[in-house]
Formats: structure tokens, sequence, C-alpha cells
């Protein structure tokens, strides 16, 4: 059977491997001959932190001119740059790391004959231009929190777990700190519960911390949090949404359940691997998706369309919360990942 794998940004401890791996291994080399060997023509940056004052006019997003790829190339090299342990839910994109703790994600394509080329490397869960502060691991950012500040509402939450009959509930948020170690922003991403991610986001803006330091100056840095409650599940980091796309709150898949109509799409012939779109299938207080947003584009327009098309005849069982129906919007990846029965980078179906 050939046809569409949808990769659910919910509650999925799968393991697989990727076709990038070849591109990663490069990447993490610390060759400067072999990072540089893998550069796709449209290579860009999303802010990389360097401590090298001769390499920090890579710092800044933007695309990166051939002839100074060389030079990144040994940039990147002086990085010591290792894979991240923490996954991703698009198909082309890892997570690496270097000390003391720097996350980057990393996004590969093919181009003509060549394959696993270096297009994309930035700071996690850049959402914009003013999104520019260098990410660090979760880890990292937890080992430098003080205090025991910013409790949880557990009889709120169990009430919560109890509502939706699941065994974990979570929430991707984004937090940010200044060189102070004082919260600036807690920006929720994703969660299966609105009650408790809003829980989730009230006790990080109270927490505080000690400053990070990097290259011996207290720094303003983000991370991409994943809070669990009363476990923290194995999930990968979310695509980006840009602002201005929803106000709604944004939903796993498995947070709606599945679909009560619709259909799944046949999948185009084509030969792209790494091709996946990253959509926003928004429902009403009837649970009928009323809107489709198309936010991580595969670079096949057909694709894409069809993504659209599909998902607009897609309802679901109202979402409620607090004993009312509420608009929110599911966050889901379609990808080209299950073709005559052989899974390709992509975890099983849901």
């Amino acid at each position: 059977m050939r046809g569409w794998l949808v990769v659910v940004l919910g509650l999925c401890g799968c393991a697989h491997e990727s076709p990038i791996d070849e591109g990663v291994d490069r990447l993490v080399s610390g060759s400067p001959a072999r990072i540089g060997s893998f550069m796709y023509d449209t290579l860009s940056l999303g802010g990389v932190w360097f401590p090298d004052p001769a390499c920090q006019r890579f710092s800044t997003a933007g695309p990166v001119a051939r002839g100074d790829r060389p030079k990144l190339a040994h940039c990147l090299a002086s990085l010591h740059l290792a894979r991240g342990k923490r996954r991703t839910s698009v198909p082309n994109m890892v997570t690496v790391v270097y000390p003391p703790g720097i996350e980057l994600e990393a996004a590969f394509a093919d181009q003509d004959n060549q394959t696993n080329l270096l297009g994309w490397l930035g700071y996690t869960g850049r959402e914009s231009a003013q999104d520019a502060l260098p990410t660090i691991t979760q880890e990292l950012m937890e080992s430098h929190r003080r205090g025991s500040a910013g409790a949880l509402d557990h009889a709120l939450l169990d009430g919560e777990l109890a509502a939706r009959r699941v065994t974990s509930l979570f929430a991707w948020v984004k937090i940010c700190i200044d060189a102070a170690g004082a919260v600036t922003s807690v920006r929720p991403r994703l969660t299966n519960s609105v009650a408790a991610q809003q829980v989730f986001v009230a006790a990080a803006s109270a927490w505080t911390f000690e400053p990070v330091v990097l290259a011996g100056q207290p720094t303003p840095v983000c991370s991409m949090i994943l809070a669990g409650y009363p476990r923290q599940p194995d999930l990968p980091l979310p695509f980006v949404i840009p602002p201005g796309v929803t106000d709604l709150p944004v939903v796993s898949l498995d947070a709606l359940g599945p679909p009560r109509t619709g259909r799944i799409a046949w999948m185009p012939d084509w030969q792209n691997r790494y091709a996946s779109t990253g959509a926003l299938a928004c429902v009403d207080e009837t649970g009928a998706v009323d809107r489709v947003a198309i936010v991580r584009r595969s670079g096949v327009a057909e694709y894409d369309d069809l993504v659209r098309r599909t998902l607009r005849g897609w309802a679901f069982v109202p979402y409620v919360a607090g004993e009312r129906p509420l608009r929110v919007c599911a966050a889901l990846v379609l990808s080209r990942c299950w073709v005559d029965g052989a899974t390709h980078a992509c975890p099983p179906l849901h």
C-alpha cells in the first residue's frame, strides 16, 4: 500500500534511523574539509554562538555567500559539535550541541546528485528575526534553576489527567532569561492539554535562574523546555510556527483524538525523501476543521495543496476545556514516510 503517514506531534517515544545520518556525521566530524564539502547552494544560518571573535560574523541569521563557506567550515569545526539527544518532528532535521551546552537545529536536503547537504543551521525553535538569543539544552537551563518557586497545581493536573484519559500531560514552552537569570518570556509552543499548559506557563514564569555564562560573560539565553506531569514524556521538538499565524492554542493531534470524518489521501509519486509538510488544522467549537495553515512547506506545491485540501475535510469531537468547546489548532507533520510497506525515517503510524 502506498499512502501518507501522519507523524503526530503527540506522545511518541519512537526511535528510527534517519537517512540524513551521513550528513550529520560530516557536520560533527570536526573536519573543515568534510564540513565544507556538503553545503547546500542556498545555505542559511539562523543564529550560531561562536566564542572565537574571528567567527562571530557568522553569528547572525542570513544566507552564507559561497566565498565565505570555507571560513564558516573552519569556524563550525572549532565548535566541537556533537549530535544532540533530542529528536525533531521534521524528517530532515536533527539537533546538534556543543560546549557549554548550546543547542542548534540542522536541516538537510538533496541537490542534483548530492545527498545530505546542510541547508540550514540555527538556534533551536527560532520563530523570527527577533527570536535571536542563543539556545541552550534543557539540562543546562534546569541546572541553573534556583529555589522552588513556581509550584504546580497538582489537583488541577490530576483532574485533567482523568478528564483527558492520558498517562501524561505535556507542554513545550520556550523560556528566555536575561543576563541576571530573570525570566523574560515563556512562550507556549505545543501541548496535549490547554489547562495543563496554562499551569506550566504560570509556574515557569515564577522561576529564577543563576546567570548562564558564555565565554566568561553572563548572557541572555533561551531554551526549549518540555514540561510533563506526572512524568516527562519522550517527545520530539515541535516544528516552528511563525508569529501571526494563529492566536489559538496549539495542541497535538492526539489531544483531539482520531478524525470522525475525513480521508487519508494517496501519496503523489515523487522522489524527495525529505519532503514533509508542517500544517495547522484549526477546529471550531463543533470540531470541524475551518482553517488550514501550511506553516512548513515541502517544496512541492502540489503536495502542500493536497495536504490543505485533505485536512479541510477532517472533523473531530470538539475540544472541551472547562466544560465548554474551545477553538484550537492541531499541529501535525505529513511526510512521505510509508512507501510500498517500507518506512523511511519516520516512526510508526499512530
